[in-house]
């Protein structure tokens, strides 16, 4: 179980063997999350967990994949009930800590998410997966240092199969710690290696912006919508790019896929507010 998992996007949560997405809204708790890295099976890639019966560790990953179904679908009572199950059948279940890290990062309980975030990363300290969790929950936190030291860990992890996760999020990291050299060379890796990469292109066309290169930010966000469904924040930074161009057209298209696509969201009420302004 390496696989990448993107946690915060509302959709569903899968552990063994594929892409683990999960609910949530705030950007606090957003960003690209990786699976435990199987510790269920094994707690690191040198030794077994020889301490455990077969029957409680089988019973462990059965409570993991019940607890991720509630999780998916927002039954977050249940979702725990299973979850600390699987801890109590299997406490060097990274999967299980992951898990529960990400249900109590929902329930706004950050020093429960933390302590099971760290549980899972000195289970499997070498992984890319375990130290791009930490990382990110760092850095959504303001510890920008300390989340860099994770990120740059789970990339020196020479199977972690899917790096781009580690750095979309450190780019992200890195331009809220003001350090844009880094987070411009992270996205260019990403790019370099899926050149449609949704995320990648939004945060370049986010940086270009910042940077004042509007011709630059208008190509990402158009490389960005073309293939990737769109969102509120993204039409309005389309909107921005635009109204930085001038372009009188391209804006009034931004502003009426805004009101018209998304008419309930704080970008959609801010267009309207302004274009009712005296």
């Amino acid at each position: 179980m390496r696989h990448d998992l993107r946690l915060i996007a509302g959709t569903l949560i899968a552990l063994a063997g594929s892409t683990l997405v999960g609910c949530g809204a705030s950007e606090k708790r957003a960003g690209n999350f990786s699976p435990a890295p199987g510790a269920a099976q094994t707690t690191s890639r040198s030794s077994s967990s020889r301490n455990e019966g077969p029957d409680r560790e089988e019973a462990s990953r059965l409570n993991v994949s019940l607890g991720q179904a509630y999780l998916a679908k927002g039954q977050l009572e249940q979702a725990m009930e299973k979850l600390q199950k699987a801890v109590q059948l299997n406490p060097k279940s990274s999967d299980a800590h992951t898990l529960l890290a990400v249900l109590y990062e929902q329930i706004n309980n950050d020093k429960r998410a933390e302590d099971h975030y760290l549980r899972a990363y000195k289970l499997t300290p070498e992984l890319g997966a375990s130290n791009n969790n930490l990382g990110r929950f760092y850095c959504a936190r303001g510890k920008f240092a300390e989340g860099d030291k994770h990120f740059a860990a789970a990339l020196a992890d020479p199977f972690y199969k899917n790096p781009e996760t580690a750095l979309v999020n450190r780019a992200a990291c890195a331009m809220r710690w003001g350090k844009r050299d880094l987070a411009s060379e992270s996205l260019r890796l990403v790019l370099q290696a899926a050149p449609e990469h949704a995320q990648a292109l939004r945060q370049m066309a986010q940086l270009s912006f910042e940077e004042k290169d509007y011709m630059r930010a208008r190509a990402f966000i158009e490389r960005h919508l073309s293939g990737s469904p769109a969102a509120p924040d993204s039409l309005m930074l389309g909107l921005r790019i635009e109204t930085a161009l001038g372009d009188r057209r391209a804006i009034e298209s931004y502003r009426r896929r805004l009101l018209t696509e998304f008419p309930e969201s704080d970008q959609a009420l801010s267009v309207a507010k302004a274009g009712n302004s005296p």
